[in-house]
């Protein structure tokens, strides 16, 4: 099975010329979406926890995906029950770092990298530069 077409979850801040922001003008009212959306800080911190995990449980699933496995084959490699591998990949479970680098290498894989955004930024298409 080929690896998924979409682009890869890696965590690698993009780079930005002569340090200005990426993004447009008319862009900045996109950029700020969060803060209107969830002017609470809490309801920020949840969506940015929320978001990880989501992203993290994606970045798991394209590597079972690339590795052409399922949820009893990644469980049986780790040793554990299937049900282990479901409750580590639902985005409600708190995930320790070890078990995401297990899950990971259950798959063949590690992390390479990390790209970071700011809080809500990450949604936002940045403008080509």
């Amino acid at each position: 099975m080929s690896a998924p077409s979409r682009t890869p979850n890696t965590f690698t801040r993009q780079p930005r010329p002569g340090n200005k922001a990426a993004v447009r003008p008319a862009d900045i009212d996109r950029v700020n979406w969060l803060k209107k959306i969830l002017p609470n800080e809490n309801e920020q911190r949840d969506y940015a926890r929320e978001r990880c995990a989501i992203v993290l449980t994606e970045a798991i699933g394209d590597a079972m995906e690339a590795a052409d496995i399922n949820r009893s084959v990644l469980a049986e490699r780790l040793g554990r029950h299937k049900s282990y591998v479901t409750r580590a990949l639902s985005a409600r479970q708190n995930i320790t770092l070890k078990t995401l680098s297990d899950l990971l290498w259950a798959c063949g894989t590690e992390i390479e990298s990390v790209q970071l955004a700011p809080v809500g930024e990450a949604l936002v298409p940045r403008a080509k530069v």
